[in-house]
């Protein structure tokens, strides 16, 4: 019997949550010249979770991409990746050329989105306050393989986006790599999206059929408040590090200033 050849990523979407990612995948797969699976959930995860990458790069293509039809580029998002190194090495061992695309937002409103999330889907029972104060104690004593894995009670570990994204460089080149903030996607979202089609090399002229809808909103995003207290306290936590990542991309981040 013929062995199916290897269908494999040419980018990935490696994060960060809950900054616009899905909305910017609705928007990839409507491209004739790239192939995406048909929802963005469940992502594959398949170089984070080790019960997935354990059953090979086979097992893998045959999941995800056994549906390319010849596509130009190929691709698939599991936006934790970003905070992993093991995913990071696995990829860069496995896929060595992959490109990567990673979308930043505000810290501050990105922690808050992530953590009503987590109430909306029963993984969060702390008000935000609470659940702030009790982070790092959970991160080092997760009760579970999944929030060990995946860490989604690492709430302000996951905005120190540039240190993420620097360990991601030491195993793949800075051309590699595209970098899109969610607030100039909001304003100007063909800005970005024909960025994002020039970064992956096919035809930056098409022009994709927005989503109507928010994609993956959280429908707690207007009954939980954030305490004024608690923002001030986290904008001090990230401003270093938010002039470290607007050096780093050599662009003003003052769309954040709020």
């Amino acid at each position: 019997m013929d062995k199916r050849p290897l269908i494999l990523p040419d980018f990935l979407i490696i994060g960060s949550g809950r900054c616009g990612t899905s909305f910017l995948y609705e928007c990839l797969k409507q491209h004739p010249e790239i192939y995406l699976k048909d929802s963005k959930t469940p992502e594959p995860h398949f170089f984070l979770r080790d019960s997935e990458y354990e059953k090979g790069l086979a097992y893998y293509s045959e999941k995800y991409f056994s549906r390319w039809r010849g596509e130009k580029k190929v691709g698939e998002a599991s936006v934790n990746y970003l905070f992993f190194e093991r995913a990071a090495a696995r990829a860069h061992r496995d896929i060595p050329d992959v490109k990567l695309i990673c979308m930043v937002r505000n810290p501050i409103d990105r922690i808050f989105s992530a953590y009503c999330r987590s109430v909306e889907t029963g993984w969060e029972d702390l008000s935000f306050e609470r659940a702030l104060d009790k982070e790092q104690e959970r991160t080092q004593n997760p009760p579970d393989e999944y929030h060990r894995q995946f860490e989604p009670r690492a709430y302000t570990k996951k905005g120190f986006y540039l240190r993420h994204i620097e360990m991601w460089l030491n195993y793949f080149d800075r051309s590699r790599l595209f970098v899109g903030v969610f607030e100039e996607m909001v304003r100007s979202p063909m800005a970005v999206i024909k960025e994002v089609f020039r970064f992956l090399q096919v035809d930056e002229d098409f022009v994709p059929i927005f989503p109507r809808r928010k994609v993956n909103a959280s429908a707690l995003r207007d009954e939980i408040k954030m305490n004024p207290e608690t923002r001030r306290a986290l904008k001090t936590m990230f401003e270093a590090e938010n002039k470290r990542l607007a050096k780093f991309l050599g662009r003003s981040l003052d769309i954040w200033e709020n």
